[in-house]
């Protein structure tokens, strides 16, 4: 499956891309920072998405909960649809 942005409204997340084949989310903050989770499954992906305030969501499924994640914000150079470049490593590729 491919990498997919998804432009979300919330007071905090400006967006999430996220890659079905590595379980991975990158969630880009409003304040322009990029975080990178491992390992987040799809059914806690679609239950973000689908929920009615997608910050408290996140908050309570992904920061609450024991993903391991990485700062990558100084990392990124590109990011768009299907790709996140950090440093011209590609990150996450469709």
């Amino acid at each position: 499956m491919k990498l997919r942005k998804y432009v979300v409204n919330s007071s905090m997340i400006k967006s999430f891309f996220y890659s079905w084949a590595k379980e991975t989310l990158v969630v880009q903050f409003k304040n322009d920072s990029f975080y990178l989770y491992k390992q987040v499954p799809e059914s806690v992906f679609d239950t973000i998405i689908g929920a009615d305030s997608v910050g408290s969501t996140f908050n309570k499924l992904i920061v609450k909960g024991s993903y391991d994640y990485y700062n990558i914000t100084k990392q990124i150079v590109f990011a768009d649809n299907n790709h996140i470049v950090a440093n011209n490593v590609m990150l996450i590729k469709d």
